[in-house]
């Protein structure tokens, strides 16, 4: 995980250890060689540490210091999180929500009736999603069932054809990501971390039941 400031190797160590005692593992585009290419979650991360990081003036009512620490969770389920880990704020916002937002941006933009006023909606196909699947869960679906991260591309039929919209796509994914990342960070600065820290030590707020989450993978 990154230790680029102000987010410090501190930081990280606290988030590791939240993530590993509940079975979970981070996903850090930074340093994952796999993440070369990624044009997402990168991107959305760079984003919200530069945003967070604004935040770091804030002060408690106590005098001490705000400090937040935004990470990617890698787990499939569409959600997010914020919790208070020994005075640390950690947001986390798993994989799976990434995945969704990008194959909902991506489905609206090569819908040829949708946002006529960018690109060239005409050369668009307006594909339909398969029988019995669900918009923002189909790719998650079908990762889920191959198991493997491993094989061809899956979801390049939901793509859209002309170029400037498949840019607005991307765009359209970044603007979804970073209205979570700014939820999860006000949950943190408004105390509602900090006040549920208090009452009952160790929960977390979740954006849905975990279960819930997992739920629509299936």
């Amino acid at each position: 995980m990154s230790d680029r400031p102000p987010f410090d190797a501190a930081d990280a160590k606290i988030a590791e250890a939240y993530l590993h005692r509940h079975g979970l593992s981070s996903v850090d585009p930074f340093t994952d060689p796999r993440s070369k290419d990624d044009l997402i979650f990168t991107a959305s991360l760079s984003s919200a540490r530069f945003i967070m990081a604004q935040s770091f003036g804030s002060r408690r009512a106590n005098g001490h210091r705000f400090r937040v620490f935004p990470f990617i969770v890698g787990r499939p389920s569409a959600n997010a999180f914020a919790i208070e880990e020994g005075g640390l704020q950690l947001c986390g916002l798993d994989i799976g929500l990434g995945t969704a937002a990008f194959e909902i941006s991506s489905y609206v933009f090569s819908q040829s009736s949708l946002f006529r006023e960018i690109g060239d909606p005409a050369i668009e196909v307006s594909p339909d999603l398969p029988p019995g699947a669900q918009l923002a869960f189909w790719i998650t679906d079908r990762l889920h069932e191959r198991g493997l991260p491993d094989g061809p591309p899956i979801g390049v039929e939901l793509l859209p054809k002309d170029p400037q919209r498949q840019i607005a796509a991307y765009f359209l994914t970044q603007l979804m990501l970073r209205f979570v990342w700014l939820h999860e960070l006000y949950h943190c600065l408004n105390g509602h971390t900090g006040l549920l820290n208090a009452q009952r030590p160790g929960m977390v707020l979740n954006e849905m039941p975990d279960s819930a989450a997992i739920s629509l993978i299936e």
